[in-house]
């Protein structure tokens, strides 16, 4: 008899508990801004100005498809939008269209490890050309760029776009930025 009042009581709690948290998730998510804001407000908890790039991207899109490009180490899931219809990807500087790591020509004696940062961008990113970039940028119809702020020596993706008439800086914080590209180069 007892063992069978523990178990209802144990179900009660689990129903209350079920129920209670269903009403806290639906207030969340149907605030201000519903889904968006509070995705949005919970990247900010734990990834702090990193957040603020994917708002950027996010509050630019119209709920249509976009490209976006990004230079610099990125946590890349957030720029796919908010329902993922966003396309994101690297557009190298050396290459019109991406390629996978291990394609690339290694320079003899040269060997890196996957954790080796540095001797990977040697690779991957060795003689940069700004015409190439931008034909890469072209070819994929890219409407926005989020470029990592790297100091001392920013990345050169972000020297183009300070320099370039086909780049808007629509976004600036201390850890990115992002720029609406012009559709005519």
């Amino acid at each position: 008899m007892l063992l069978a009042h523990r178990r209802t009581v144990k179900k009660v709690c689990a129903v209350a508990s079920g129920i209670v948290f269903f009403v806290f998730a639906c207030l969340f998510f149907s605030g201000s801004g519903g889904y968006r804001n509070s995705r949005m407000a919970l990247f900010k908890l734990f990834y702090g100005s990193q957040a603020d790039v994917w708002n950027a991207v996010s509050s630019y899109n119209d709920g249509a498809r976009k490209v976006v490009a990004y230079a610099g180490d990125f946590f890349i899931y957030p720029f796919h939008g908010t329902n993922l219809e966003n396309y994101v990807y690297y557009q190298p500087v050396n290459r019109v269209e991406e390629t996978p790591l291990h394609l690339y020509p290694v320079p003899p004696g040269m060997s890196f490890s996957p954790t080796d940062i540095q001797s990977i961008e040697m690779i991957y990113r060795s003689d940069p050309d700004f015409g190439t970039w931008m034909k890469g940028l072209h070819a994929h119809n890219v409407a926005l760029l989020a470029v990592r702020k790297r100091r001392p020596v920013p990345l050169v993706e972000e020297a183009w776009a300070d320099s370039s008439t086909a780049f808007i800086l629509i976004f600036e914080n201390s850890f990115g930025k992002v720029y609406a590209v012009k559709t005519a180069f």
